[in-house]
């Protein structure tokens, strides 16, 4: 999901710093920022630990994308490519860098990253969520 940032304020040591974006990239509620004047790791480095100000608009973004995660509960998963159902969504787990799907399936329960790599569409209307799965990944999670 690209969106346009332009500007960033970081808090460093009670200052507002502006950093201009040169490309940002948002991943669930995860957002990747390339700043401009920061070249290097060390760079990079020195703004850890700074708190970053975004506006209202973007941050709304960033709710909005955890709230599609969450509302996907109870949805049945079909694969893209072959339209084979695969399963219903039993739960939505976090914790790491980005959500985890747990699937139930007639062959067995297995977990999928909610990802944009693996999530091709959602349908609330139908409550059905299209995936494109790698081949050999179903045989792969599920032992079969």
């Amino acid at each position: 999901n690209k969106k346009k940032i332009d500007t960033v304020y970081l808090a460093n040591f009670q200052n507002f710093l502006p950093y201009c974006v040169n490309s940002s990239l948002l991943e669930g509620n995860h957002l990747l920022l390339w700043l401009s004047g920061v070249v290097t790791q060390k760079e990079a480095a020195l703004l850890e630990g700074c708190s970053v100000f975004l506006s209202k608009a973007f941050y709304e973004k960033i709710l909005q994308n955890e709230k599609k995660e969450e509302r996907v509960f109870g949805y049945a998963i079909y694969e893209q490519k072959s339209n084979a159902f695969l399963g219903k969504i039993t739960g939505v787990l976090a914790g790491g860098a980005q959500k985890i799907l747990e699937i139930s399936s007639e062959k067995g329960d297995f977990m999928l990253p909610f990802h944009s790599n693996f999530i091709e569409s959602i349908s609330d209307e139908k409550k059905i969520v299209w995936v494109h799965l790698p081949d050999g990944y179903l045989e792969m999670v599920q032992g079969s």
